[in-house]
């Protein structure tokens, strides 16, 4: 049984308590991720089995803003009666075996280094990588950041990060187009000083393509760099 402590909308550090049947008798609570990350900002909401492992669904709340709330996916490891999980960035889930690997290394492209246009611009941003971000993205003008030359090692589909800024209470949505191919994407409010993270699938050619982020009429999010799977 996992469970989180009482402390409402915020993450704690979660337990576990194990038996061989409900009525008891059970163990002593336990902790299963690393003591004192707050179960990696998160509250346990789910188990699930996945071929012959287990996966950690946790919510992360934002009672201030709800549509804020997100959730976290992570390897859990059982072993006996002992629980243990791990944070990760990204990973890779074979939904047949359950079998859970650590996921590829990323290129990152910088948002003020990035093609800016159409009143787009370089602005200041303490939590940004390199302090910067590509800012004034959409708006009357409809300003635009192209990356020119993102790599990727095989011709797949998978994910782009886009590391970004929003700070409005509601979310903001931008045109996110690769290689011609767009897709409308939702920025939610970062909060705090640290950007958001926004994914979208996206299909990619070996060698370079283009990555276009551009707002249609309302302004969208300022963009502090874009994350790229190596392979």
């Amino acid at each position: 049984m996992f469970a989180s402590q009482l402390t409402g909308w915020n993450p704690n550090d979660n337990y576990y308590s194990t038996a061989t049947s409900l009525a008891g008798p059970w163990s002593s609570w336990k902790k299963f991720a690393d003591s004192g990350s707050n179960t990696y900002a998160s509250q346990t909401t789910f188990i699930l089995p996945v071929g012959d492992q287990f996966m950690y669904m946790g919510d992360r709340w934002v009672s201030d803003n709800l549509m804020r709330s997100t959730y976290i996916w992570l390897p859990l490891k059982l072993d006996g009666t002992t629980a243990t999980m791990k944070n990760a960035v990204n990973w890779v889930l074979d939904p047949q075996s359950g079998s859970m690997t650590s996921g590829p290394a990323e290129n990152q492209y910088e948002g003020e280094a990035a093609a800016l246009s159409a009143g787009a611009k370089s602005i200041s941003c303490s939590g940004c990588s390199g302090a910067k971000a590509a800012g004034y993205i959409g708006g009357s003008t409809g300003g635009t950041v192209v990356f020119a030359n993102v790599q990727s090692s095989a011709t797949t589909r998978t994910t782009l990060r886009i590391k970004h800024l929003n700070g409005d209470s509601a979310q903001r949505g931008a045109d996110v187009s690769v290689n011609g191919n767009t897709q409308r994407v939702a920025f939610l409010p970062h909060g705090g000083t640290d950007p958001g993270s926004s994914v979208v699938h996206v299909n990619l050619k070996q060698g370079g393509n283009e990555v276009r982020i551009a707002g249609q009429g309302a302004w969208g999010p300022d963009v502090d760099r874009i994350m790229v799977p190596q392979s």
